[in-house]
């Protein structure tokens, strides 16, 4: 549903940024 939807945006925002700040 939207919960997952969601989880995964935020997850991949959060993996993005992750990436972004080692880089």
């Amino acid at each position: 549903g939207h919960d997952t939807t969601a989880m995964a945006m935020i997850y991949s925002t959060l993996l993005l940024a992750e990436h972004k700040d080692i880089q």
